[in-house]
C-alpha cells in the first residue's frame, strides 16, 4: 500500500513538472544568444574596420613616405635640368645682349670769335666741342682746342661735322691770312661709344667699309679730279703720283656733313705752281 502510494505520488509529480514545463516561456534565453552573436559579430566589424583603416593609414604612410623618398631626386634631377638651361639661357642672352645704349651726342662751339684779318677781311674763326652723354670728352676736346687756340686768334678756322650711329666725324679747315691762299685741313673721328679718336682702321671698322674698297673709290674720286681739272695732262709725273698705292694708302678717311664717305689727302702737289694742298672730296 505504502509502496502504491509512493510510485503515485511520482506519477503526480511528473506530471506537474510537465504542466509547468509546457507553460514557462523560455524566449528570452533565445534573445539571449542573438543579441550575444550581434555584438560579436559588431565587434568584429568594428575591429575590421579598423584594421581597415589601420591598413589604409599604413598604405597612405607607406605611400607619403615613398613620394617623400623619390621627391628629393626628382627635384635634385629637375633643379640640375633647370639650373644648366638657366645657365645656358644666362650665356646666350649674354652674348646676344644689346650693346650700351649711346648717349645722345653734339658738336658745338669751344671757341667762336669773328676777327679782322688782313687778306681775308672779317671772318668768323671757331673751334668745335664734342659732348657725348654719359662718356667723358674732355680728352679730345682739349686735344682740338690746343691745337687751334693760337691759330683762330690770326687765321680763320671753319669746321663740319657728321654725326653718325656710332661716331662723329669732324672736318676742320684753316684759311690763313698770310696772302698766299694757303688751306690746311684736319680730321677728328671720334667713337660715341668711348669719347676718344678713332684710327683709320678702327673708324673703317665703324662704317663697314673694307679698307681696299675705301681706297679704291678714293682713288677712283681722286683720278676723276685730276683729269676733269686738267692737272693730269699738266704734269702726269705728279698725276701719277698722286694716284700711285702708297699716296692713297695715306689717304684719311672721314664722313663729310651730307653723310657721305670721303678722304682728304695732306700735302697734295698739284702743278699750279707745285702748290702743295690738302684736298678733301666725297669718295
Amino acid at each position: 500500500m505504502k509502496r502504491s502510494g509512493f510510485i503515485s505520488l511520482l506519477m503526480a509529480s511528473a506530471v506537474m513538472l510537465g504542466l509547468l514545463t509546457s507553460c514557462m516561456d523560455f524566449s528570452w534565453l533565445q534573445n539571449l544568444k542573438p543579441t550575444e552573436s550581434t555584438s560579436e559579430e559588431t565587434t568584429t566589424e568594428e575591429t575590421t574596420a579598423e584594421t581597415s583603416e589601420t591598413t589604409a593609414t599604413e598604405e597612405t604612410t607607406t605611400s607619403e613616405e615613398t613620394s617623400t623618398e623619390e621627391e628629393p631626386t626628382v627635384s635634385d634631377e629637375t633643379l640640375a635640368t633647370e639650373s644648366e638651361e638657366t645657365s645656358a639661357s644666362a650665356e646666350t642672352s649674354s652674348s646676344t645682349s644689346k650693346p650700351k645704349t649711346i648717349g645722345k651726342t653734339k658738336v658745338t662751339n669751344a671757341y667762336n670769335k669773328t676777327i679782322n684779318t688782313k687778306y681775308l677781311g672779317k671772318v668768323s674763326t671757331k673751334i668745335p666741342k664734342i659732348t657725348i652723354e654719359g662718356v667723358s670728352t674732355k680728352s679730345i676736346n682739349s686735344e682740338i682746342y690746343n691745337k687751334f687756340k693760337k691759330t683762330v686768334k690770326k687765321n680763320k678756322c671753319a669746321y663740319s661735322y657728321y654725326i653718325g650711329k656710332t661716331y662723329v666725324s669732324i672736318l676742320i679747315d684753316v684759311y690763313y691770312d698770310d696772302g698766299t691762299d694757303k688751306q690746311e685741313s684736319f680730321v677728328y673721328n671720334v667713337s660715341r661709344r668711348t669719347g676718344k679718336k678713332l684710327s683709320k682702321a678702327d673708324f673703317l671698322k665703324e662704317l663697314g667699309v673694307k679698307q681696299s674698297t675705301f681706297e679704291s673709290k678714293a682713288k677712283k674720286s681722286l683720278t676723276d679730279y685730276w683729269k676733269m681739272s686738267g692737272l693730269d695732262q699738266m704734269d702726269n709725273a705728279l698725276y701719277k703720283k698722286a694716284v700711285n698705292k702708297t699716296s692713297i694708302s695715306k689717304l684719311i678717311p672721314f664722313v663729310n656733313k651730307k653723310g657721305k664717305l670721303s678722304y682728304l689727302s695732306k700735302g697734295m702737289e698739284i702743278p699750279s705752281g707745285i702748290k702743295v694742298v690738302d684736298y678733301s672730296a666725297a669718295c
